[in-house]
């Protein structure tokens, strides 16, 4: 199995089969990347932002779902998409069902109740069989889903209707746990300065490693270069981020030698990522600040 630039430890959850047999079966949950990298199981860990497709997989459990029964998918602390459909295999968030079996299903998107629902429309589904939903289908040309931009955990909730009542009240598996990461490639640092200093005044600077969704990576290592700047005294010429310093550095010890306004760039150029600290001020004396 590939993996993101490395990032194996995506892979957190080793128990990825559908063996349990229990009276309401077993889910997994997976991403399935543009590249088709694959990351699943009951507990993952995906990159913030990045782009494919949902699958949720559900193993019928040993009273099966007859006829107007199905699951019911529900997510807590972020979203599959920002509108799931079933309309236009085009489009993003196109959401399909399938089965293992004989049985027709009908997807169901956006109601109060749940997000997408598998319902079955013809036959029924037996112990064993299995229950595919996907957000953001590509088989058909589509463009798929967006992962959470946002670095945060959630979990997705499955509730099964075996009978047709309408009541998706039994829980097919405990609740799956997603935990969104930032992306590993840096894609801009925030870089900030005091807005007013005195001349010779001591101060400091920030940088921190972001991603391409704005989040700190706080795992983040790599080299980034000061241009020299002759107004500017103290500075680094360059510095190597290590994980400890969990993505963000502050310099300090700066001094301006001269009055006017400053700014201080740096450069990465592994990445190709340069950026400028915000204007510096220096007055000969300051008696007050922003």
């Amino acid at each position: 199995m590939r993996t993101l630039n490395g990032m194996s430890s995506l892979h957190s959850d080793n128990s990825r089969s559908l063996t349990k047999t229990d009276q309401e079966g077993d889910a997994i949950v997976a991403f399935v990347m543009t590249n088709e990298d694959r990351i699943e199981g009951k507990n993952i860990r995906l990159p913030a932002g990045i782009k494919g497709t949902w699958e949720l997989t559900v193993k019928v459990g040993k009273r099966g779902i007859k006829q107007g029964g199905g699951i019911a998918v529900t997510e807590l602390g972020f979203w599959f998409g920002s509108r799931l459909q079933r309309f236009n295999p085009k489009a993003i968030d196109y959401v399909t069902a399938e089965t293992s079996g004989d049985a027709k299903l009908e997807p169901i998107t956006n109601e109060r109740s749940a997000r997408v629902k598998a319902v079955v429309k013809e036959g029924t589904l037996a112990q064993g069989e299995k229950i595919t939903i996907r957000i953001g289908d590509r088989q058909l040309g589509g463009v798929g889903s967006i992962a959470s931009p946002i670095v945060t955990q959630g979990t997705v909730t499955i509730g099964v209707d075996v009978d047709g009542s309408g009541r998706y009240e039994d829980s097919v598996t405990p609740p799956l746990n997603i935990e969104f990461v930032s992306h590993p490639r840096v894609t801009r640092y925030y870089f900030t300065a005091p807005s007013i200093v005195a001349l010779g005044e001591e101060f400091s600077v920030n940088v921190a490693a972001m991603d391409m969704n704005g989040n700190l990576i706080k795992d983040f290592e790599g080299n980034i270069k000061f241009q020299p700047n002759a107004s500017i005294q103290g500075l680094p010429s360059a510095y190597l981020f290590k994980k400890d310093d969990f993505g963000a550095k502050r310099f300090t010890g700066l001094k301006a030698t001269a009055t006017g306004v400053h700014r201080i760039q740096l450069i990465d150029e592994e990445h190709g990522v340069a950026a400028e600290s915000n204007p510096i001020k220096c007055l000969p004396k300051v008696n007050q600040r922003i």
